[in-house]
């Protein structure tokens, strides 16, 4: 048999999900409760297979490398890790509507230049538009770095402006402004099923919206319906554990440079203090702050500034009864009071954890100068 564009494994609980193949204009073959030793052709885009099945996959054959793609319900959340080792690329909620699962997979069967650097997360929540002094609602599809997908009943005028607000049930925290402008529109108003779909640009935006964006994509929001778990065949090598939020790094890094000095990745605006620090050499530790945090590195104000090129373990403390995040750093800049560090090494856990720090921003009180401190203390030197 050649193998499929699709191929859609289970044991008959993704009905919908053949129902959902039936519109795509694709080759797809579906295999229910499939017998253990025989042998299944590799799909040539995207195998798609429910939670349980994943965990009792009969034989791949074929030279194939598809985009694998787990429908899981909850009780698989705690599997991510041995999930991730058997190869599959995203978990997707079993509760995803319909339509952005259908935008999910399409951009999943692009390939060569048509193929997305980073993808496209399928959302199904209510958001707000600001369309000039005008606010309507919409229902969120997809989200990216750089732009959103919506639904709307009526059209979007291109020329208003326009501020797409994510709800604090998507963002897990406040809401969350994003002004943009209308790329393009599909569809016709007034219709029932989809009504106005719209591709719509961000702005520029600051880093701390950058950073909480990046946590939606990265699976780490509570209603996020999609986990990336993999790179996919042919992205830059990209460390496990992190997903999408490791290939925004990755994408920035790819950029072209500005004629200005350009950072690697997005850095949130601290004046938090970092305690306890103690450079190569010292006793004991003294008192600096932060002025920034990345997934890359941080700069600190201190009066005794170390040499370019010394080496500091500290450990990030965020929020309370969490475990501190502990990294490695060297000095690559001194300007005066102000010290550049750049991390070392990060293995998977101690990415996670900054990118919880970068994107949460645990504020600690400071009674005596008050404002917000962000806590760090010596292990080496």
């Amino acid at each position: 048999m050649t193998a499929p564009s699709i191929l859609l494994v289970d044991d008959g609980e993704l009905d919908r999900v053949q129902s959902l193949l039936e519109r795509l204009r694709v080759d797809w073959v579906r295999c229910v409760e499939p017998e253990s030793g025989f042998p299944l052709e590799r799909p040539r885009d995207v195998l798609v297979t429910s939670g349980p099945r994943a965990m009792r996959m009969p034989p791949l054959a074929g030279d194939g490398e598809p985009l694998w793609v787990c429908i899981y319900d909850q009780n698989f959340l705690p599997l991510h890790e041995r999930l991730r080792d058997l190869g599959i690329h995203y978990l997707v909620s079993g509760e995803l509507a319909p339509r952005p699962l259908e935008l999910f997979l399409r951009q999943l069967l692009h390939g060569g230049q048509e193929r997305r650097q980073v993808r496209r997360v399928p959302l199904d929540c209510e958001l707000e538009l600001e369309v000039g002094f005008e606010r309507r609602k919409g229902l969120l599809l997809e989200l990216s770095r750089e732009s959103c997908v919506f639904a709307t009943d009526t059209e979007v005028p291109a020329e208003r402006r326009t501020i797409v607000r994510l709800p604090s049930e998507l963002t897990g925290d406040d809401e969350l402004d994003l002004p943009g402008h209308v790329l393009r529109t599909m569809g016709t108003p007034g219709s029932v099923e989809r009504g106005v779909t719209t591709v719509f640009r961000f702005d520029s935006l600051d880093a701390v919206s950058m950073a909480r964006i990046h946590r939606i994509l990265a699976g780490q929001a509570p209603a996020v319906p999609v986990t990336p778990l993999r790179s996919e065949p042919g992205h830059e090598a990209i460390a496990r554990g992190t997903g999408w939020l490791e290939a925004e790094e990755a994408a920035s890094r790819a950029a072209p440079a500005a004629p200005s000095e350009r950072r690697s990745a997005p850095r949130s605006r601290y004046t938090r203090c970092v305690d306890a620090v103690r450079w190569g050499g010292e006793r004991e530790p003294h008192v600096v702050f932060a002025r920034d945090l990345s997934l890359s590195g941080m700069c600190i104000t201190t009066s005794e500034p170390p040499d370019p090129g010394s080496e500091v373990a500290v450990a990030l403390y965020g929020a309370a009864r969490e475990e501190p995040v502990l990294l490695s750093g060297e000095v690559v800049r001194v300007d005066g009071e102000q010290v550049g560090l750049r991390f070392g090494a990060l293995g998977d856990a101690e990415r996670r954890g900054l990118g919880r720090l970068v994107c949460a921003a645990p504020r600690v009180e400071a009674l005596a100068a008050g404002g917000a401190l962000h806590v760090a203390e010596l292990i080496s030197s």
